[in-house]
């Protein structure tokens, strides 16, 4: 995550299930400082975008469905979230131009998109120290 303090990349975050119940203090306070996950409360939908510099997010009990774009519009994306709480099958979907890109994996998942370069450059899940 070290990469979301670099106005070169566009850094998009979808939970799905308990997202964060079973990460460490340390890496919850360390998404916090970053700005994120600030209103997360656990087993909720939560969605994150976080480009040039700005951070925008959503959390809600029910299922989330986000619409922006990258790039004066050149780039699309569509992020889905659905915690254990939502009445909607819990999953998580980042698409960008129509291409899925999230691994929904329970827990955080989040894809990184350069700008410069004009494509994903990662894609993660990530769900604490819980082994399933």
């Amino acid at each position: 995550m070290d990469v979301v303090s670099r106005e070169d990349y566009t850094v998009l975050i979808a939970v799905k299930g308990d997202g964060m119940t079973f990460l460490e203090e340390s890496v919850k306070e360390d998404f916090r400082k970053m700005g994120i996950f600030t209103d997360y409360t656990e087993n909720s939908s939560y969605f994150a975008v976080i480009h040039e510099g700005k951070i925008e997010e959503g959390t809600s009990k029910e299922i989330l469905v986000h619409h922006g774009s990258i790039g004066n519009r050149l780039t699309d994306y569509e992020i889905k979230s659905a915690g254990w709480d939502s009445t909607y099958d819990v999953c998580a979907s980042i698409k960008i131009n129509d291409e899925e890109w999230a691994r929904n994996g329970n827990g955080i998942n989040v894809v990184i998109y350069s700008n410069e370069r004009k494509q994903v450059v990662d894609s993660v899940s990530y769900d604490g120290e819980f082994k399933r």
